[in-house]
């Protein structure tokens, strides 16, 4: 379990007080079949406008230190927020829901010239 390990004890300031301020939450789970780690991180606020804007999940990646944890090729990212909105159709209220995920890249494995 190094790998969960290695992002629990991430002291990146800025990811600490998103956490802190509960800007995000964060779920983490490890399919028996893989066991690659997989960490979903949802976001309270919306950082994406349309589809192909990725830049500002890339960003908050980044500002959180994800980049630099030594174990990240054993984890899969995935950055998400949630857009509700009430509707109220004859009498009841329905709620719409979007969620919108973005999954960062995993870390190329090149082969080490010998």
């Amino acid at each position: 379990m190094g790998v969960v390990q290695n992002f629990v004890s991430n002291t990146n300031q800025t990811w600490l007080r998103a956490l802190r301020t509960a800007q995000i939450k964060v779920q983490c789970t490890i399919p028996l079949d893989t066991k690659r780690v997989n960490i979903r991180i949802l976001c309270r606020d919306r950082f994406c406008r349309d589809m192909n804007d990725t830049r500002k999940a890339w960003d908050l990646f980044n500002s959180w230190g994800l980049l630099d944890l030594t174990c990240k090729g054993d984890m899969d990212f995935i950055i998400a927020f949630e857009q509700q909105s009430n509707v109220k159709i004859d009498k009841y209220q329905v709620k719409n829901s979007i969620v919108r995920e973005v999954r960062m890249p995993r870390p190329s494995r090149r082969a080490k010239p010998s």
